[in-house]
């Protein structure tokens, strides 16, 4: 394994260096071509020869960011001590990879709403806030790869994760972090001022955004688990029923409330209230539930 977590760790880090690059020439093209679609200017042939060189840079910035979160998970199997600092870094690379996706449809959209005289504003917001969020995923990767490197070089032996506790700890700082997220974004629209239509539009894949990184690493979390003796989840049956009780509860409240959400999605009337109430409750319980289960975890 410490191999493969040198090997990983090397090429994220070229991988970044190129990225980062990448992302500064993005930077400028978008530069180029914003006030372009702001007057609707017709965008010709040289907009369609620098965004080859866009698309370029999102592969390339895609593949660090699958090497990157690769060497998250050897990091989490390695080593066992917690660190609040690499939990936050898998929430925010699952979060920045899944954006990264999502800035195609931001590009696709301000080329057709340019064409139609519509403003494009919002999406070019956006477009520049995910890549801070990719540059910022890239700074910090770069110092956890490098302070993994130097422990690395001491030839410390792989230490083994009692009950993968390093692992269900980092699922619920996931957890909390999302919640966190997903309050902030539900304000920042609130006082944003952005007209309701965009709003409403965004709502719905921002929130999927915003949990599907508690989503991957309770999966992940999972697949560890189910390798194992259910006898030996945890120290009692009696703690392990509530425990599981608590998690049934969860996902059949998430599943039944979002198909209820979404089946009256388009009916809705047109408040802040009908469209922010499940991402509200779905952040609420999020947090409610990550943090509690944090508190009795460190408490016992």
């Amino acid at each position: 394994m410490k191999k493969t977590l040198r090997v990983t760790g090397i090429i994220s880090l070229v991988l970044g260096f190129i990225s980062f690059c990448f992302l500064i020439n993005n930077f400028m093209i978008f530069e180029y071509i914003r006030p372009l679609t702001q007057r609707f200017e017709k965008l010709g042939a040289d907009i369609d020869r620098l965004m080859i060189f866009v698309g370029i840079g999102f592969l390339v910035v895609f593949i660090f960011h699958v090497c990157s979160i690769l060497n998250l998970t050897l990091q989490l199997k390695f080593f066992k001590r917690f660190s609040i600092v690499r939990a936050f870094a898998v929430f925010a690379g699952i979060l920045s990879v899944l954006l990264l996706i999502g800035n195609l449809g931001l590009l696709s959209d301000i080329g057709k709403e340019s064409r139609l005289g519509l403003d494009t504003s919002g999406e070019w917001i956006f477009l520049y806030v995910n890549h801070f969020l990719h540059a910022a995923f890239i700074m910090l990767m770069f110092g956890l790869i490098i302070s993994s490197l130097q422990i690395l070089k001491k030839n410390l032996p792989s230490e083994s994760v009692i009950r993968d506790e390093v692992v269900f700890i980092t699922a619920q700082y996931i957890g909390m972090f999302c919640g966190i997220l997903g309050f902030i974004s539900l304000a920042a629209y609130l006082i944003s001022g952005l007209p309701f239509w965009i709003v409403k539009k965004a709502i719905m894949p921002t929130s999927v955004i915003i949990v599907m990184p508690y989503f991957f690493i309770v999966i992940y979390w999972l697949s560890f688990i189910l390798k194992g003796r259910v006898v030996d989840w945890y120290d009692e049956k009696q703690l392990q029923d509530i425990s599981k009780a608590g998690l049934v509860t969860l996902i059949v409240s998430f599943s039944l409330m979002a198909l209820l959400y979404i089946s009256k999605y388009p009916n809705l009337t047109e408040s802040y209230v009908t469209y922010f109430w499940f991402p509200f409750y779905l952040f609420l319980v999020l947090l409610t539930f990550s943090s509690s289960v944090l508190y009795f975890n460190r408490k016992g």
